[in-house]
């Protein structure tokens, strides 16, 4: 990972905290749940740009030979 990932991720971690503390002091009921949304929606884009990553790198490989 770069640098500009790893600080991009502490970003987006820190916004979605402040985000959940902000719904919970306004006592709403989305403060349980948006941080798990959130985490699994991160997991999925994750997820993706890895296979997506893969498949190019097979995709360059196979070209090469």
């Amino acid at each position: 990972m770069t640098k500009d990932k790893i600080a991009l991720i502490v970003l987006v971690v820190l916004a979605v905290g402040l985000l959940s503390l902000v719904l919970m002091l306004m006592k709403s009921v989305l403060w349980v749940a948006f941080p798990l949304v959130f985490a699994i929606l991160g997991l999925a884009c994750y997820s993706v740009e890895n296979w997506l990553e893969k498949s190019s790198k097979k995709n360059e490989n196979e070209r090469e030979a």
